[in-house]
């Protein structure tokens, strides 16, 4: 070795302990800060490998007798395309940032570009920092970080609604939808097609649910060629729109998923020499800042993104002290509101 040189050993980390003791990175970080029991073998088991290897969890040195971090983890696994297209998660999370600094929290936010591979490498290192929650930011019908974490004694909230009864914060997109495309009805539409967002998303399930429930009350037949899949970005409904005008009937209006896939839409409209609302009325969804400044201004369904940050973190912290708020677990649905601005031409459709 030359002069001057020193040897650095690495130091051990979660995944080393979890891997020799045999048990997941969350039951690790769970026997060091005493936030969920463990059984008393594998607690000594988990003990006896930590003093073996000398691990001192990174940053924090609190040692066996654990302390409380006060962190919370916030995740975006899959479909990072969500967080990328609009302001929708933007807000959240300042609303979760509001929220855990009032509660006297703080949180980790994993990068929603990188992928979902390394998405789920994040929560490990949410475990090995000692987080004593994680909010997933994208409900999706098949979830199955809930269940793994959830075996492991993590409490989960997801910001958007999960299959099946696992905590979450979310508006309520069935109704969303049902008024928007109620609203279109009412102006004398009788033709009306929808941009669905991308598949696996609980959000996308429900506002075409809603969609499809506003025709059927209506008397109206749904048409499947008229149900153009998509995902969440203007190119999305560019696109999409661009399918379904190539059809040899096109409806008078449409609902999209959300407000970039509604730019989009009337991008392609004006593309193919149609004018919004004259030609063909637009609805978004979300509320996007920019919605009001386009082209014609967007009639839209506003979420109120800010304040379901804000009450996924509040209801996060009670999940990590208890499990349990009021007695029952966290699901909350939020009513979002109908904004009618010109772009659905309420004067030309009325009868």
């Amino acid at each position: 070795m030359r002069q001057g040189c020193v040897l650095r050993v690495a130091r051990p980390t979660i995944k080393d302990v979890a891997r020799r003791a045999g048990v997941s990175t969350a039951t690790v970080s769970y026997v060091l800060n005493q936030t969920v029991p463990v059984s008393t073998e594998t607690k000594r088991r988990v003990e006896s490998v930590i003093k073996e290897l000398s691990y001192r969890p990174s940053g924090l040195a609190r040692g066996l007798a654990g302390q409380r971090t006060r962190i919370l983890g916030v995740a975006a696994l899959g479909f990072n395309d969500l967080a990328l297209s609009d302001s929708f998660f933007a807000e959240v999370i300042k609303g979760i940032g509001e929220a855990t600094y009032r509660l006297g929290y703080s949180f980790m936010l994993s990068s929603p570009s990188l992928g979902e591979e390394a998405g789920r490498s994040s929560i490990d290192v949410f475990c090995d920092k000692g987080v004593e929650g994680i909010i997933l930011l994208n409900g999706r019908e098949d979830e199955p970080e809930l269940s793994e974490l959830s075996r492991e004694g993590i409490p989960v909230l997801s910001i958007g609604r999960c299959a099946g009864d696992w905590p979450f914060v979310d508006t309520d997109n069935v109704y969303g939808a049902y008024e928007a495309v109620k609203h279109l009805i009412s102006l004398g539409h009788k033709k009306m097609a929808h941009l669905v967002g991308k598949p696996g998303l609980t959000s996308s399930a429900d506002r075409l649910a809603g969609y499809r429930r506003a025709l059927a009350e209506a008397g109206l037949p749904v048409e499947e060629e008229w149900e153009v899949s998509g995902s969440s970005t203007k190119e999305s409904g560019f696109q999409a729109m661009h399918r379904l005008l190539a059809q040899k009937e096109r409806p008078t209006a449409v609902f999209a998923f959300n407000d970039a896939v509604a730019i989009g839409a009337i991008k392609a409209i004006r593309q193919k020499g149609l004018k919004v609302p004259e030609d063909m009325a637009v609805v978004g969804y979300g509320d996007d800042p920019v919605a009001s400044y386009v082209d014609p201004p967007l009639t839209t369904v506003r979420q109120p993104m800010f304040e379901i940050g804000a009450l996924a973190a509040e209801k996060m912290a009670a999940l990590a002290h208890g499990g349990k708020i009021g007695g029952e677990p966290a699901r909350v649905l939020l009513r979002p509101k109908l904004i009618i601005r010109e772009s659905c031409g309420s004067s030309l459709w009325l009868n």
